[in-house]
């Protein structure tokens, strides 16, 4: 676990969350991150499930999907060329 918290504190990429730090505390890891002012992608899912009805449903848009997508590709392609 060490490992991967080093790798994550060493990192420094815009497709990655910063991480500043983290405390270990009654068997538990807590991470110090960067603020996320939109939330996380679970958090916009979970909006718009609530928003959904059976007769209105309220799908991501596929130019958010794709730009997700896009970040997330990069954020793996910077940790297996360069970590």
């Amino acid at each position: 676990m060490y490992n991967e918290l080093s790798t994550l504190k060493s990192v420094d990429n815009p497709f990655l969350l910063k991480c500043f730090g983290a405390h270990f505390k009654e068997g538990s890891v807590r991470l110090v991150l960067e603020y996320m002012d939109c939330g996380s992608l679970e958090t916009m899912i979970k909006v718009l499930n609530t928003l959904a009805t059976p007769e209105n449903h309220i799908l991501m848009p596929e130019l958010v999907i794709s730009r997700i997508i896009f970040q997330i590709l990069n954020a793996i392609q910077y940790l297996h060329n360069v970590k």
